[in-house]
């Protein structure tokens, strides 16, 4: 397993990380710079910058450079998976930030043309099979991990 960069001193030791994470910063705040949903974003060298009009619903913690290159991405899976992967972390309102889901991109062509084009290749019965054995086929220890121990119920829900 590879060791990751958790201190600011680490990722902006050099001028050339300071440049990269100058740009990258630059990049997201031209894209979040008209956002009408208020948000902060803390970079790993603890400087926050606020987005938005009024009082920050929530904060995107960057712990680190794998952190700050996901966001900077703009891809919504990666920024999900570095949020997985204890890179990034979400203070505050935890449903604001889907609202923003407009200001980030999901380029995936390939996979977008592939959901498809594969029924008409191998038929939709056969691509339906696939999908649910993917999704419904899974060991139930994954999900009594996430799940309540006393009563295991999913419910996909918002509960406000």
């Amino acid at each position: 397993m590879r060791r990751r960069m958790d201190t600011a001193d680490q990722m902006l030791g050099s001028a050339p990380g300071k440049m990269m994470t100058d740009f990258l910063f630059d990049r997201v705040s031209r894209v979040f710079s008209t956002t009408p949903i208020p948000f902060e974003i803390q970079w790993p060298d603890r400087t926050v910058r606020s987005f938005g009009p009024g009082a920050a619903h929530f904060r995107v913690l960057l712990r680190n450079e794998s952190g700050v290159r996901s966001l900077a991405s703009l891809d919504q899976g990666r920024f999900a998976d570095a949020y997985l992967d204890g890179d990034i972390d979400v203070d505050g309102d935890m449903l604001r930030p889907f609202q923003l889901r407009d200001s980030l991109r999901d380029i995936h062509p390939l996979a977008t043309a592939w959901r498809f084009i594969q029924p008409l290749l191998t038929g939709q019965v056969r691509t339906n099979r696939r999908a649910i054995r993917s999704h419904y086929d899974i060991d139930p220890d994954f999900f009594l991990g996430f799940l309540d121990p006393q009563t295991p119920c999913y419910t996909p829900t918002v509960v406000r």
